[in-house]
């Protein structure tokens, strides 16, 4: 392994440390909110299409009630009664990057 594959794989492995410590405490927090207000697990696994058409699963924070029909959240007649709290709390004020980030599609 060459000295520049080194280097990069040394500030790879450094940057994800970072990022570990960093995302820790708002990932604690948002699994607190969802578990405090609604019943369910906190995580919900999405079935994703991948490269060359495979399916994976993700693992996303729930932002759906338990038993929403699985369609398009846009074709859902009355979206507010499917959302948990942490996205109604989110909606409040101005459509912002908590309900950009946390509450668009999963379930």
């Amino acid at each position: 392994m060459s000295l520049q594959k080194k280097v990069k794989r040394f500030f790879d492995f450094l940057l994800a440390i970072v990022a570990i410590f960093i995302l820790t405490a708002p990932m604690i927090g948002i699994a607190l909110i969802v578990k405090l207000t609604s019943k369910g697990p906190v995580i919900y696994w999405s079935d994703r299409v991948g490269r060359n058409n495979r399916i994976f699963r993700m693992p996303k924070f729930r932002t759906m009630r338990l038993k929403t029909p699985e369609i398009a959240t846009e074709k859902l007649n009355d979206l507010d009664s499917y959302l948990i709290l942490l996205c109604h709390i989110s909606q409040q004020p101005v459509k912002g990057l908590l309900h950009v980030v946390f509450c668009n599609s999963s379930q």
